[in-house]
């Protein structure tokens, strides 16, 4: 028996007794369908419960959790109690050798280990609207119908980075830190999927240990990640009304959310793309960690998730964590990211075989199990020597169908140490670089003297250069001819162009073909101009299903892109201008045509 389990058993043994007293949890949600104005997701609560003694837990097994749902910072618009989810529950996540897992107080309250067991709830929730700023938050409420609601919290006493009396609220003694989770979800550019996050062990590190930790986060989406620390939060009322009511925990000084552990000077680092934490720990102590994860689709903010841990830190350990060693890599090109974490990437639509083989190493000669969390679409890996000091992963991806985007592949390292084992989870990053695209609009006639934004679609990895020598994704064009964009990046170069005409117009009307109403103070709305007078006018603006969405008797009132309130989807939209000249003889103008909302 290793001597380090003994020090976690007296570490852990100042938790209180109850099991509603959790470690941390995460939130997260996922798309099921729409109908109409409606949009269904599924949410899921993962709560990582602290198997004390006497054992608990039941108060959350077989309970469900309440969510509320917010739109923007308003009040609570709906209340869901997500069911108790028994295919994803009671997973035993203590960090212990097989043969002593089922001596853990998880398994009852006399047995010999501490435990940690992760309880999984997920429902379905309904939305109805656009917003850019839902909000679906997990207020710790655990319940079932007739029982009292009872609150799944962080123990106070047990952490060391955190004050465990916060104003102003002073919690019960059985029931501190009421853990507050939130997701948020904008989706006034369609539908979202939020990150979600693999299973894995409770975070067990040893003092002056080299020590790795990566939250096992994944997005369905491919959307561009940001990782960042905040602060954990709690409420002052089980009655919380709005996002507003939730307020910071108070971090204990040296501590704060950015800075949550005891580590070395200059060792503690977040890399922010991958959500990787190193650090070296140099103090016992178990410290809670919140992170949340935001998701950015063409420079847009499309919702983020939450997760909390507690990250304990035991001394007397002499059992070093087992790690991957990169071994042949084929059809992927490596470098290093600003942090210096290694980065594979490989273009869009690459038809050959991507491989990577990793092969593990342990310090002590341990013998090494690799897991691994969700692969993507065509993506394998298998082990070769599991069970064994020197395993090999072989990761394998035909991914000539993925979509642009980071995808993170997380692979769990675990050594046979009993009873408790080292465990180290590494997030590696393969970038799918997209090819350059040039999309022009059509070849088009205009008015004399009318300007026209030509334009494609910006990509951050990509050069430009047009025919007359201009080097950015767009050009305002005056006069006729033929223009022709060129954009190049790391996987090719692409090439589109247009054919401008211009004829002399009676009607005197200028219309742009596109606009971005994304609120930076340049071509925010829908503005039609007059080179000459006219009597009276009238525009309207249509979606695809002949829905009128603004109209206007004046050319001074423009279109910002809305409809009820709400911003209206990227796509091309109809508008419909009746005039009359201020001189009666010259007769009606009309003019019709497609928009182009672009965010």
């Amino acid at each position: 028996m290793k001597q380090w389990c003994i020090i976690v058993l007296l570490l852990l043994a100042g938790l209180p007794a109850k099991a509603e007293h959790i470690l941390g949890g995460a939130i997260s949600y996922r798309f099921v369908g729409a109908r109409g104005e409606e949009e269904t997701y599924e949410v899921t609560v993962k709560l990582y419960a602290y198997c004390g003694t006497p054992n608990k837990i039941f108060y959350m097994i077989g309970r469900r959790a309440k969510i509320k749902i917010y739109k923007g910072m308003q009040s609570s618009l709906d209340m869901a109690f997500l069911p108790y989810d028994s295919s994803r529950s009671e997973l035993n996540i203590t960090p212990i050798c097989p043969d002593e897992a089922d001596h853990t107080t998880c398994s009852g309250p006399l047995e010999v280990y501490p435990g940690v067991r992760q309880i999984t709830y997920s429902g379905n929730v309904t939305i109805k609207g656009k917003n850019d700023n839902w909000h679906i938050a997990f207020t710790s409420g655990i319940t079932q119908s007739p029982d009292p609601l009872t609150y799944a919290g962080v123990a106070g006493a047990f952490i060391q980075n955190i004050d465990a009396m916060p104003s102003p609220l002073a919690p019960d003694p059985e029931k501190l830190f009421p853990l507050y989770l939130d997701a948020t979800l904008n989706n006034t550019m369609g539908p979202n999927n939020s990150v979600d996050y693999d299973d894995g062990y409770a975070p067990f590190f040893c003092e002056n240990k080299p020590a790795l930790y990566s939250p096992g986060a994944r997005d369905p989406d491919n959307d561009q990640l940001e990782f960042k620390l905040i602060s954990g939060k709690m409420f002052s009322s089980p009655t919380i009304q709005s996002p507003q009511e939730a307020y910071n925990l108070r971090y204990i000084s040296p501590y704060t959310p950015d800075t949550p552990l005891a580590a070395a000077p200059g060792s503690f680092k977040l890399n922010s793309r991958n959500g990787e934490i190193r650090f070296l720990p140099n103090q016992v102590s178990n410290n809670l960690v919140v992170y949340q994860v935001n998701e950015y689709r063409k420079g847009v903010k499309m919702g983020s998730t939450q997760k909390a841990v507690t990250f304990v830190t035991i001394d007397n350990c002499n059992n070093d964590a087992p790690q991957g060693i990169i071994g042949d890599v084929e059809e992927l090109d490596t470098s290093r990211d600003d942090s210096g974490a290694l980065v594979f990437s490989q273009c869009e639509g690459w038809d050959k075989e991507l491989k990577i083989d990793i092969k593990g190493s342990d310090s002590n000669l341990d013998n090494i199990t690799i897991t691994h969390g969700v692969l993507p679409e065509e993506a394998s890996l298998t082990v070769e020597g599991e069970g064994t000091p020197t395993p090999k992963a072989h990761f394998r991806w035909a991914a000539a169908q993925a979509r642009p985007g980071r995808y993170l592949i997380n692979l769990t390292y675990s050594d046979d140490g009993c009873p408790l084992m080292a465990t180290q989870t590494t997030a590696y990053t393969i970038d799918i670089r997209p090819r350059p695209e040039v999309q022009l609009p059509a070849d088009t006639t205009l008015c004399t003297g009318m300007p026209l934004r030509i334009e494609t679609p910006l990509q951050a990895d990509a050069t430009y250069r047009w025919s007359e020598g201009d080097t950015t994704n767009y050009m305002v064009v005056t006069r006729p001819g033929d223009y022709e964009l060129r954009a190049t990046n790391h996987c090719g170069t692409a090439a589109d162009k247009i054919h401008i005409g211009y004829i002399d117009c009676k009607y005197c009307l200028f219309v742009p073909n596109a606009f971005t109403p994304n609120g930076d103070g340049r071509n925010d709305r829908f503005v039609v101009k007059a080179g000459c007078p006219f009597r009276t006018i009238n525009l309207q603006v249509f979606n695809r299903y002949g829905q009128r969405l603004f109209t206007s008797l004046s050319l001074d009132k423009t279109w910002d892109g809305t409809f009820n309130g709400q911003p209206v989807e990227q796509g091309d939209y109809f508008y419909v201008i009746d005039a009359a000249y201020l001189n009666p003889g010259d007769g009606p103008a009309r003019t019709r045509g497609t928009v182009t909302v672009l965010r």
